[in-house]
C-alpha cells in the first residue's frame, strides 16, 4: 500500500526530501563524501544513550563475544529466532544504510533531524542480538542487571532534562543566540486570526506561505487550519490555489529571511489578495532578543462560495 500511495502521489515525499536536502546547484565531489559522513557523525549522539542504557544487559555478552551475534541458529533458548533477528536488523539498520547510499549518489545533505525515526527499533535490535541465555548464570543476576539498567535510564533522563532546560533557557540569553523554539508562535497566530476577523466575516480555514510560520499559526489557532506550506501542492497536496481563491486564506512569511515585499508571483496567483501591514513582536520569557517579523497577505474568499458556506452553516444550525 505504501508503494501504491507513492506512485499515485508522484513520489511527493521523495521529491520533498530531495528539495529540502539540496543546498546548491554547483556540483562538488566533496559533498558526496562529506554529506554521509556528517550525517553518521550527527547520529552518534542518538546512538550512545541507547547503547549506554543497554550496557548492563548486553555489556557482558559483547565483551565475551565481540560484536558477533551471541545467539546462533542452534541455540534453542534464544529470545528471538534467526528470522526475527534478521528482520530486526533490516528494520533497525536498513534505513540508515539507505540514507547513506542516497547521500553518496546524489550528494544531498541529509538533515540530522531526519535520523530521529530511524532508531525506534535500535534498542530492541540490541537486546535481540545479545539476549539472555536461560541456561547461563546471566539469568541468576538478571534482576540485578535490569535494576541497573532502570537506574541508568532514570539518571540519563534526569541529565538530559537538565541539559535541555539549560540549553534552551539559560544559554540563549547569555550568548544572544536564539533558535526556532523561542519563536512567539502563539502571539503570531493570534495576530493572524485577528487580522482575518477585522476584514472578513467567514471563518479562517487556510493559512499558507512560509512553512514554519504557517505551521505555528495553525498549531496555536483556536480551530486547526489547513496549511499550504510554501504555497506548493507538492508539500501540501490537500490544498491548492483554486481552494484558496474559493475559501480565502491568510498567507504569511518571515520578513527577516525573505524581505518585506511578498515573494515573487504570490500576488498574481491570488486576484483577491491584499497586502497587510507587517507584524513585529518579541518572544516572551528568557528569549527577549528574538524578533518575529511576519509579512501578511489576506486573500478574500470568493463571494459566491462564502455565501454558500454561510447558507450551509445556517441550515445546519436550524436542524
Amino acid at each position: 500500500p505504501h508503494l501504491v500511495w507513492m506512485v499515485n502521489n508522484d513520489f511527493v515525499t521523495i521529491q520533498y526530501a530531495l528539495e529540502r536536502s539540496t543546498e546548491t546547484a554547483q556540483f562538488s565531489w566533496t559533498r558526496h563524501i562529506l554529506s554521509p559522513i556528517q550525517f553518521l557523525l550527527s547520529q552518534i549522539g542518538a546512538w550512545l544513550p541507547i547503547v549506554l542504557l543497554s550496557w548492563p544487559l548486553i555489556g557482558k555478552a559483547i565483551k565475551t563475544n565481540g560484536f558477533k551475534r551471541l545467539v546462533t541458529k542452534k541455540d534453542e533458548t534464544a529470545n528471538a529466532t534467526p528470522f526475527f533477528r534478521t528482520y530486526l536488523s533490516i528494520v533497525a539498520l536498513g534505513p540508515i544504510l539507505i540514507y547513506v547510499v542516497v547521500a553518496l549518489i546524489t550528494g544531498a545533505k541529509i538533515r540530522s533531524k531526519w535520523g530521529g525515526p530511524l532508531f525506534s527499533f535500535f534498542g530492541v535490535w540490541l537486546i535481540a542480538s545479545y539476549p539472555f541465555r536461560k541456561n547461563s548464570d546471566v539469568n541468576i543476576t538478571k534482576q540485578i542487571e535490569i535494576q541497573k539498567a532502570l537506574r541508568g535510564c532514570l539518571v540519563a533522563a534526569t541529565i538530559m532534562l537538565f541539559g535541555f532546560t539549560v540549553k534552551n533557557t539559560v544559554i540563549p540569553p547569555l550568548r544572544g543566540e536564539f533558535s526556532r523554539i523561542h519563536f512567539p508562535g502563539q502571539v503570531v497566530s493570534q495576530e493572524v486570526q485577528k487580522r482575518w476577523a477585522e476584514h472578513e466575516t467567514s471563518e479562517l480555514s487556510i493559512v499558507g506561505g512560509d512553512m514554519f510560520v504557517a505551521g505555528c499559526t495553525s498549531v496555536y489557532a483556536e480551530e486547526k487550519l489547513d496549511v499550504y506550506a510554501e504555497l506548493k501542492s507538492i508539500t501540501s497536496p490537500w490544498v491548492s490555489d483554486e481552494e484558496i481563491n474559493k475559501r480565502g486564506a491568510m498567507i504569511v512569511w518571515n520578513i527577516d529571511e525573505t524581505g518585506k515585499a511578498p515573494p515573487s508571483g504570490w500576488l498574481r496567483r491570488f486576484p483577491n489578495s491584499t497586502v497587510l501591514e507587517p507584524f513585529q513582536c518579541h518572544a516572551g520569557g528568557t528569549a527577549q532578543g528574538l524578533n518575529a517579523n511576519v509579512g501578511m497577505i489576506l486573500v478574500s474568499p470568493d463571494p459566491q462560495a462564502a455565501a454558500k458556506t454561510r447558507t450551509a452553516k445556517s441550515d445546519k444550525t436550524l436542524r
